[in-house]
């Protein structure tokens, strides 16, 4: 009961920070259908990743575990075709300059920011996860 209990909120967690965080993914701010996401997000997690690491090992192998990212944005892509409280569209970043480094502007599209998302969540999840058990 405290793993279900640890994943739902670590997972409540990344996909709250990740819609405060990335313009083109927006969860819908009510409470019950942000549970249901949470809820489907946690259960994918549980049920789907763990066979689509199999299917993909020697990708993510060859990628020395980076495949990870795309296998956590199917996921995602997953979850919202099924359920209709979260919103993905192309965002553009705005680039920045610091100390004489600058990163251009860059245009992603619902792909990327599938993959985005997937990567920030799988961060704040895991983050989160180390943290409670300190």
């Amino acid at each position: 009961m405290k793993t279900i209990l640890r994943s739902f909120i670590t997972t409540a967690a990344g996909l709250f920070l990740t819609s405060w965080i990335v313009p083109g993914f927006a969860i819908t701010k009510d409470l019950i259908t942000f549970s249901v996401i949470t809820s489907a997000l946690v259960l994918a997690n549980w049920f789907v990743k763990p066979l689509l690491k199999i299917i993909f090992m020697p990708l993510n192998i060859a990628t020395f575990g980076l495949f990870t990212i795309v296998i956590n944005a199917l996921i995602l892509y997953g979850v919202s075709y099924f359920l209709s409280g979260i919103t993905v569209s192309p965002w553009t970043s705005s680039g920045f300059d610091y100390n004489g480094y600058h990163i251009p502007e860059i245009s992603f599209g619902i792909i990327g920011t599938y993959l985005v998302s997937g990567f920030i969540i799988g961060i704040i999840t895991t983050l989160v996860k180390w943290l409670a058990e300190q």
